[in-house]
């Protein structure tokens, strides 16, 4: 009995200390990565991105990510007040 009292302490501890601990990303890093020799010249897909407009079925599932990912951070902010 007493292993369980431990092992709910450490979790509720953990959830706590995981819950009011502010967490921050890295602003300002920038990872250089070189290329391998036979693609140093190539253009990855991610780069070309900025190049070129989204069409039928890519602009479709951008818009529907946005459109959720949108109402997701609006709920998450608010905290599920509307």
């Amino acid at each position: 009995m007493r292993v369980y009292c431990y092992i709910l302490y450490f979790l509720v501890l953990t959830t706590v200390s995981a819950l009011f601990n502010p967490t921050h990303a890295q602003l300002g890093f920038d990872l250089k990565i070189d290329k391998p020799e036979p693609f140093e010249e190539r253009q990855l897909k991610s780069e070309k991105s900025t190049e070129k407009k989204l069409k039928g079925v890519g602009k479709f599932f951008q818009n529907l990510t946005t459109h959720y990912n949108y109402f997701f951070n609006d709920l998450k902010t608010t905290s599920g007040r509307k």
